[in-house]
């Protein structure tokens, strides 16, 4: 192949890849738009979070569609990108209509914090955003938070074309100006991925200005259908394998589940540097400990391996990569616990290096109601970061604030991991914990809803 060929052959499947990504935040977008035309908040919040996993940052220009220099086009007509308002104006519009107090104060303080990051954080302040967010502060009757709006002076523009006719801007008020960057509005707040029946967050009554203050102090009422295994494996007879900071991490997890999550601390079995035989031993007692139909929490640090079409997870005494004898198999863990009806949630972080084209999590359940999210992308390496004093896995680190965030005992799966995700790749500017370092994925499910619940 001559060098022009394969430039050609290379420009076209970057032209590709593009034309890919384009059509996946434009679809998504549009359908939010079309959902919110409808009324249907949740499914057009879900549509505009995807949007920006595609294209991330809303924009207050035309978009330039793909396309002759000579000739352009643009999206929608030349109309505004602004997935990040549009999913905050669908938290409020969920929150308003909410059929019960926990579910409205839960969406409205959700809005309020994607809001006042848009002001604090990306400095875009539009004339629909201050109206919105005055609005949601009406509804949770904090007057000094929305009295701080009166000196925001609007810098930005948005697509309005989905905001309800009494929302919409006109002419805002905004009693003189000041420097955007000094505003108090609130302590910004990361971004979660909505749902009609999720529940974000646990609030308590009164004041909403600081966002640090709106979580419930816990325990966490606890639910005595809900188990968890918990296994962290930092040292391996491979020591290039080895994950130091896995202990940790099932403490941390041990913690969280019973301070933020609504497990009995007694029903949620931790084990720390065992072996294959005692993983599965664990797991049987497991399995015949609980009733029928409960809910189990499978987390695990550690390393694993898919070989012969088969994942598994490796006891502290696999001497090499491909000693199935020290591991134990996926299947192995979760089919005992289906055969109980139980609904399962399996998280798992480990480096999911790809060999021959294959690698951990390849293997798809046919059987039981399951649900697999895992700390990194085919390929990824998993990391970590140090926060008091200890050494613990970034996944890690956002599954257990992401609990905290939530703070209840019906945590919705495909909420959890979306907020996993923003945690570890956006961040705000005062906590930017991963950036591109690491991307976790949502959850694959099996016979199970995208609302279900652990």
């Amino acid at each position: 192949m001559s060098k022009q060929t394969f430039k050609l052959l290379f420009v076209f499947g970057a032209a590709v890849v593009a034309i890919a990504a384009f059509a996946d935040w434009q679809s998504d977008y549009e359908n939010g738009l079309k959902a919110a035309k409808n009324g249907d908040w949740g499914v057009a919040r879900d549509s505009f979070v995807a949007a920006m996993a595609s294209r991330a940052d809303d924009a207050n220009t035309s978009t330039r569609l793909p396309g002759p220099i000579t000739e352009p086009r643009y999206w929608r007509n030349g109309a505004l990108y602004s997935p990040n308002f549009a999913a905050a104006y669908s938290a409020y519009q969920l929150g308003k209509n909410a059929a019960s107090e926990e579910d409205k104060s839960q969406y409205l303080s959700l809005a309020a914090s994607e809001m006042q990051s848009l002001i604090q954080d990306k400095n875009q302040v539009s004339p629909e955003v201050i109206k919105s967010l005055g609005k949601v502060y009406d509804l949770l009757g904090d007057k000094e938070a929305k009295a701080n709006l009166k000196g925001l002076t609007p810098n930005w523009k948005v697509d309005a074309s989905f905001v309800q006719a009494e929302d919409q801007a006109g002419s805002v008020n905004t009693g003189g100006s000041r420097n955007n960057g000094g505003s108090n509005v609130g302590a910004p707040g990361g971004t979660a991925a909505g749902d009609t029946k999720g529940q974000i967050i646990k609030v308590k009554a009164g004041e909403h200005t600081n966002l640090e203050g709106i979580f419930g102090e816990g325990p966490v009422t606890t639910i005595d259908t809900k188990y968890a295994l918990v296994i962290g494996n930092s040292k391996s007879a491979d020591k290039d394998a080895a994950i130091p900071f896995a202990a940790s991490d099932a403490e941390a997890v041990r913690d969280a589940l019973t301070q933020f999550g609504g497990y009995e601390a007694e029903k949620v079995v931790t084990l720390i540097d065992v072996t294959a035989s005692q993983i599965r031993d664990a797991a049987k007692a497991l399995a015949e400990s609980i009733p029928n139909d409960a809910t189990v929490v499978i987390y695990f640090t550690g390393v694993t391996a898919h070989l012969g079409g088969r994942d598994y997870f490796a006891g502290v005494d696999a001497e090499f990569h491909t000693d199935t004898s020290k591991m134990v198999e996926k299947q192995d863990i979760l089919r005992p616990l289906s055969d109980k009806g139980a609904s399962i949630y399996l998280f798992t972080q480990s480096n999911r290096t790809m060999e021959g084209g294959n690698y951990f999590g390849q293997e798809r359940l046919m059987r039981g109601t399951v649900s697999e999210a895992y700390a990194t992308i085919p390929g990824g390496q998993i990391t970590s970061i140090v926060t008091g004093g200890k050494q613990i896995g970034l996944y890690t680190y956002a599954f257990t604030k992401t609990l905290q965030t939530f703070f209840t005992n019906e945590v919705p799966i495909s909420d959890f991991c979306w907020n996993v995700f923003y945690t570890m790749r956006r961040g705000s500017n005062s906590e930017s914990i991963g950036g591109s370092v690491q991307t976790p994925t949502l959850p694959v499910l099996t016979n199970m809803a995208r609302d279900s619940r652990f």
